[in-house]
């Protein structure tokens, strides 16, 4: 049987044929699916591009139930495919203040109610999605006082709970702490308690003993503020006012125990004669102060001052607003010497020293009834060389000092105080005669004046002139000495003014010369003096609760 073979020709031909048919399928399958792969990129990169180009901030709400949020994308969205969730399930019943929500522009959503603790997505309809959780996002606490006093005086505390868009946040547990006090309600430095519907709650810290500064710390979610309170001394609560009064040292000199004089104006919460009055230093001392007079619009009172710093302040504290309480009021506790001639002092309490060779002895006495000293005797010393009878000498030895006598000469002779006095031959003087002779002069006159007793037969005039001192009435004088200068003042008027350096220290004491019938008025002070003097300011009240 005879088979017919394909001639290798045409064998070739085939495989050419066929090669070339499979080559232009693949070809055509091959841009084919390189077509569809750039239409699927080009879907999902103009996916991702509306991705980015809508974007959504939640930017407030408020309790009425609207949420507001804002378009911070490139693209306008439609707000019918913006859904949200709460805690993963989709809400209703919401609705948007418009249907299209430009780029930058802000929707507000109604009838939503946010609930705390919850997590809310909103997504878009190309799956944009941002999240947030509704929760506190704040506690604002401060307290009514800046400042409050211990052993009892208290403060409200008030914590007010905001949400993460700065609103009101109500039935938010609260805790309390501080660090001075207790709190009224737990009657422990702990309080725990919610915060009323309007977002507030309130705690009473009460004080202790303790001073400083009290920290308050209030919790509230996973935030906590603090706020402070000053606890300062207040030295007895029977007392429920007082004034800070600052005294300023002016002479460049550290003052100890130094008299200022304040003028108190009067306060309706004062007693109208000023008895509730207490001073206080700033650890709590009581001082000793003086009323040297009063009436219904003020009070002139000298106060004790434990220590003044130099060119510096010192702080003490005015209590009052007791109606039980009584008067204190102390001069001798508060100068160097007072003497009211009423019982202050005694004529034991005194040195007396007789100068004088004729008429001897002294006759000093003390008529509490009157409250007058009295010396009865003519004593005086004959001759030219000395201008004392008698001296009643008070022990007191200052460097500087102000001295405050009164006296009703009666007759006509001499009177007068000595100080810096060492012995009979070496001391200061200021005296006066009425009309009578001065250090045994043959003339007759009055005569004021200011001198320097330098030895036993022999004396220098400081100063002097012819002035007056009347002889049947009380005269007022003031005699000032710091440093190297004298002062001499008659009834408020300075009359002498020197300078003398040649003693330093000695006695104080008043004089009589031949003055049988002399009367020394109240008060006779004697205190320390310095130049300028401390100057003072009263600050506004403060109340105990």
């Amino acid at each position: 049987m005879n088979k017919k073979c394909i001639s290798p020709i045409i064998a070739v031909v085939l495989l050419i044929t066929i090669t070339l048919a499979a080559a232009s399928i693949l070809r055509v399958w091959y841009f084919g699916e390189q077509q569809s792969s750039q239409e699927r990129t080009s879907e999902l990169i103009d996916k991702k591009i509306q991705e980015t180009e809508e974007k959504i901030n939640v930017e407030s709400y408020d309790t009425n139930g609207t949420l507001y949020i804002r378009n911070t994308g490139l693209t306008t969205i439609d707000t019918g495919t913006i859904k949200i969730y709460e805690d993963g399930a989709p809400l209703s019943g919401y609705s948007f203040s418009s249907s299209i929500l430009y780029s930058g522009s802000t929707v507000a959503i109604w009838n939503i109610t946010l609930s705390t603790g919850k997590t809310y997505k909103i997504t878009t309809e190309t799956g944009y999605t941002t999240i947030f959780e509704y929760n506190v996002g704040n506690v604002i606490v401060y307290s009514d006082e800046d400042k409050i006093f211990n052993n009892g005086d208290s403060t409200t505390i008030t914590a007010i709970t905001t949400d993460i868009f700065g609103n009101r946040m109500g039935n938010i547990g609260v805790e309390f702490h501080t660090t001075l006090g207790t709190f009224s309600e737990s009657g422990t430095s702990t309080y725990t308690t919610s915060t009323d519907s309007s977002g507030e709650a309130t705690a009473t810290l009460v004080s202790d003993a303790n001073t400083g500064r009290a920290k308050i710390f209030v919790l509230a979610g996973n935030y906590t503020s603090m706020t402070s309170v000053s606890i300062e001394y207040w030295w007895d609560t029977s007392w429920t006012k007082r004034k800070k009064i600052i005294i300023q040292e002016n002479s460049g000199n550290d003052l100890t125990d130094y008299q200022v004089k304040l003028t108190v104006s009067y306060d309706p919460d004062m007693q109208p004669d000023y008895d509730d009055l207490r001073f206080v230093d700033s650890e709590g001392n009581l001082l000793d102060y003086w009323i040297e007079t009063s009436n219904p619009a003020n009070a002139v009172i000298w106060v004790k001052i434990p220590s003044i710093p130099e060119s510096s302040t010192a702080t003490i504290y005015m209590y009052y607003g007791n109606a039980l309480s009584s008067s204190v009021s102390d001069g001798v506790a508060t100068f160097d010497w007072f003497d009211d001639f009423a019982g202050a002092h005694t004529i034991t309490d005194y040195t007396i020293e007789d100068v004088g060779n004729a008429n001897t002895p002294s006759s000093w006495a003390i008529n509490t009834v009157n409250g007058v000293l009295y010396q009865h005797s003519n004593i005086y010393w004959n001759g030219n060389q000395r201008n004392i009878g008698s001296i009643i000498k008070t022990g007191v030895n200052l460097s500087n000092f102000e001295i405050k006598f009164k006296i009703k000469p009666v007759d006509n002779d001499t009177g007068g105080v000595c100080f810096d006095y060492v012995s009979q031959g070496n001391h200061y003087a200021f005296g006066f005669v009425v009309n009578d002779y001065w250090f045994g002069t043959s003339s007759t006159g009055s005569r004021r004046e200011v001198y320097w007793q330098d030895s036993a037969t022999t004396h220098q005039t400081l100063s002097y002139d012819t002035g007056s001192v009347s002889q049947s009435s009380v005269t007022s004088f003031i005699v000032r000495r710091y440093g190297d200068i004298i002062k001499v003042l008659q009834n408020g008027t300075e009359i002498f003014s020197v300078i003398n350096s040649n003693l330093t220290s000695g006695d104080i004491g008043l004089f009589t010369n031949a003055q049988d019938e002399a009367e020394f008025h109240p008060p006779f002070i004697i205190r320390k003096y310095i130049y300028p003097e401390p100057t003072y300011t009263i600050e506004n009240e403060e109340s105990f609760s």
